[in-house]
């Protein structure tokens, strides 16, 4: 399981610790530090990123304004965002 948030506010990372020390459950930070860093966007902000949700392949995208540290994911299968 892998627990990787849109951006960093308080409302989405409430409840990382009931996640955090499960076996095979991957909690990467919500700071733009460890979360672009998970994804590669430090070395270059400006490319896409595969998320392997097993049966489907999400899209991320580094999107700093709501806050520092967001991230857009995109599905190409549905069309959303």
């Amino acid at each position: 399981m892998l627990v990787l948030h849109s951006h960093s506010h308080d409302d989405h990372v409430a409840g990382d610790g009931q996640f955090r020390g499960r076996r095979g459950t991957v909690v990467v930070g919500a700071d733009r530090d460890a979360a672009w860093g998970y994804l590669g966007f430090t070395e270059q902000p400006e490319s896409m990123r595969p998320i392997d949700l097993g049966e489907r392949v999400l899209q991320a995208l580094a999107t700093p304004g709501h806050d520092a540290a967001a991230i857009t994911y995109y599905d190409p299968w549905t069309g959303f965002s």
